[in-house]
């Protein structure tokens, strides 16, 4: 049932309602899992609206970690780039490197 409540905020728009509560977590959790690029976008910018960073930061990063892990790819250093944020949102939003 959690993931199809999450599942519904996500697809609406509402990250509002979970920030700051026990539950952000849990669609921070499933936006890695199953989040579709764009809603991962969506909530990372929400994030940087709200100066939450580091919370944006940290999603973009276990994301694109996630994705690469389900391609059978080995990242280089272990760990995408520090600026993998701002490299994920630019690709989002159609601009290249």
């Amino acid at each position: 049932i959690r993931e199809t409540v999450l599942t519904f905020i996500s697809q609406n728009g509402q990250h509002q309602k979970l920030l700051k509560t026990k539950h952000f977590k849990h669609l921070k959790q499933l936006m890695v899992s199953s989040g579709q690029p764009n809603q991962v976008k969506d909530l990372a910018d929400y994030l940087i609206s709200q100066n939450c960073q580091d919370d944006a930061d940290s999603l973009v990063r276990e994301y694109m970690k996630h994705r690469e892990h389900q391609r059978g790819k080995t990242l280089t250093n272990g760990s995408p780039s520090p600026s993998c944020l701002k490299e994920f949102l630019n690709m989002q939003n159609g601009v290249s490197g």
